[in-house]
Protein backbone atom coordinates (compact mmCIF):
# COMPACT_ATOMS: atom_id res chain seq x y z
CA UNK A 1 0.00 0.00 0.00
CA UNK A 2 2.78 2.35 1.13
CA UNK A 3 4.66 2.06 -1.84
CA UNK A 4 2.18 2.20 -4.67
CA UNK A 5 1.13 5.75 -3.07
CA UNK A 6 4.25 7.24 -2.11
CA UNK A 7 6.38 7.33 -4.60
CA UNK A 8 7.17 10.72 -4.75
CA UNK A 9 10.74 11.24 -3.41
CA UNK A 10 10.37 14.99 -2.62
CA UNK A 11 7.37 14.54 -0.80
CA UNK A 12 9.10 12.10 1.19
CA UNK A 13 11.96 14.19 1.98
CA UNK A 14 9.38 16.99 2.93
CA UNK A 15 7.82 14.67 5.41
CA UNK A 16 10.96 13.56 6.70
CA UNK A 17 10.10 10.26 6.04
CA UNK A 18 12.42 6.74 6.63
CA UNK A 19 11.64 3.52 6.89
CA UNK A 20 11.46 1.53 10.06
CA UNK A 21 13.24 -1.85 10.67
CA UNK A 22 9.99 -3.95 9.34
CA UNK A 23 9.99 -1.61 6.72
CA UNK A 24 7.33 0.83 7.15
CA UNK A 25 7.47 4.50 5.67
CA UNK A 26 6.87 6.77 9.05
CA UNK A 27 7.66 10.37 9.93
CA UNK A 28 9.05 12.27 12.15
CA UNK A 29 7.07 14.24 14.52
CA UNK A 30 8.15 17.18 16.46
CA UNK A 31 7.53 15.04 19.75
CA UNK A 32 10.73 13.21 18.93
CA UNK A 33 12.62 14.33 21.49
CA UNK A 34 9.71 13.42 24.20
CA UNK A 35 9.79 10.89 26.37
CA UNK A 36 6.21 9.26 24.13
CA UNK A 37 6.32 5.62 22.97
CA UNK A 38 7.85 5.58 19.06
CA UNK A 39 4.78 4.55 17.78
CA UNK A 40 3.31 7.83 18.70
CA UNK A 41 6.55 9.72 18.09
CA UNK A 42 6.91 8.19 14.65
CA UNK A 43 3.69 7.36 13.02
CA UNK A 44 2.93 5.50 10.12
CA UNK A 45 2.26 7.37 7.13
CA UNK A 46 -0.96 6.39 5.39
CA UNK A 47 -2.51 7.23 1.99
CA UNK A 48 -5.51 9.37 2.75
CA UNK A 49 -7.82 7.27 -0.13
CA UNK A 50 -6.72 3.69 0.69
CA UNK A 51 -9.97 1.45 1.48
CA UNK A 52 -7.75 0.39 5.14
CA UNK A 53 -7.32 4.44 6.21
CA UNK A 54 -11.22 4.89 5.24
CA UNK A 55 -12.32 1.59 7.57
CA UNK A 56 -9.54 3.37 10.27
CA UNK A 57 -11.63 6.32 10.16
CA UNK A 58 -14.85 4.58 10.34
CA UNK A 59 -14.14 2.59 13.11
CA UNK A 60 -12.83 5.88 14.78
CA UNK A 61 -15.62 7.63 14.10
CA UNK A 62 -17.85 5.17 15.40
CA UNK A 63 -15.88 4.36 18.63
CA UNK A 64 -16.47 8.55 19.25
CA UNK A 65 -12.72 9.21 18.35
CA UNK A 66 -11.46 7.11 21.36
Amino acid sequence: MQLRSFQDEKFLAKMQAFKDEEGLLRIRTKLVDSDEKEDFKFPVLLPANDVVVKLIRQEHKKAMHA
